[in-house]
């Protein structure tokens, strides 16, 4: 009796993990197909929900290779 128990037990464990998983993955696609890109404030779109490429103004940070150790001197 022992050994049936621990079967079904492992089987609806394995089945449960697998249920979770399939949920969450269709949830998790839903979430990312129906939202709105984040990081975008509301005033950078139109009245339609588009971007406004033309509007916006982009800065691009580079990370600079000189060696700063003459300015803790």
């Amino acid at each position: 009796m022992l050994a049936v128990s621990l079967v079904l037990g492992s089987f609806l464990l394995i089945g449960a993990f697998l249920t979770g998983f399939i949920f969450g993955w269709i949830v998790r696609e839903n979430v990312v197909s129906f939202n709105v890109p984040e990081g975008l404030h509301p005033e950078m779109y139109d009245e339609n929900g588009g971007v406004l490429p033309d509007q916006l103004i982009s800065f691009r940070f580079e990370n600079g290779f000189e060696d700063h150790e003459e300015d803790y001197e």
